[in-house]
């Protein structure tokens, strides 16, 4: 095993480029953003490497999203899940996202729903999981149907105050319920015609 200095420089430089993977949540955008891009670049880690640090990073943030107390919470880690998720094109993890939606929907709050049932109608309209199409139709109409059932209230009844659900009216709520529900089925119009 080489332990020179050119293998502790090699572990340093991939110690420093996965803490910035970690902090911009594998998003190449927010390192440039954040000014950081130019030096990740430079360190010059493969797709492969950065494929598996983001396997890592959507596993922890899933599991931050399934152990969540609050909806607030529990969005953001969802938010996170997804983002990597569609990044990536994680087809084993996006499939367990769902599944975790579909199975818990009766439990977890309308609004969550409902940006779950939009990610799911963003993917289809971007085609970004072609092989997924009908497992993506499947779960953003499950979700549509049980958020359109339940009664609307602020996730799990808890006051939302200081945050941006607090304004949040049922107005909006049900435009963008019939906002998804009519891209839905512009995109399965599109589809059978296919």
């Amino acid at each position: 095993m080489n332990s020179g200095p050119d293998s502790t420089n090699h572990q340093n430089n991939l110690t420093t480029a996965r803490e910035i993977f970690d902090r911009h949540h594998g998003s190449h955008f927010s390192m440039d953003r954040n000014e950081e891009y130019n030096q990740y670049k430079s360190l010059g880690i493969s797709k492969d490497q950065e494929r598996e640090w983001a396997i890592d990073l959507a596993a922890r943030f899933y599991q931050m999203l399934t152990s969540a107390i609050d909806a607030q919470e529990r969005i953001h880690w969802m938010i996170a899940v997804y983002l990597i998720i569609t990044q990536y094109q994680m087809h084993t993890e996006l499939q367990l996202f769902l599944d975790y939606y579909i199975s818990n929907k009766e439990k977890i709050a309308r609004f969550e729903c409902l940006l779950v049932a939009e990610q799911c109608i963003e993917a289809l309209r971007d085609k970004s999981f072609p092989n997924m199409t009908k497992k993506l139709m499947a779960a953003a109409e499950s979700l549509l149907i049980t958020v359109k059932q339940r009664e609307y209230s602020f996730p799990e009844g808890k006051s939302m105050e200081g945050s941006d659900l607090e304004t949040y009216s049922e107005k909006a709520m049900d435009n963008r319920i019939k906002r998804a529900e009519a891209e839905l089925a512009r995109i399965s119009k599109t589809l059978i015609s296919a």
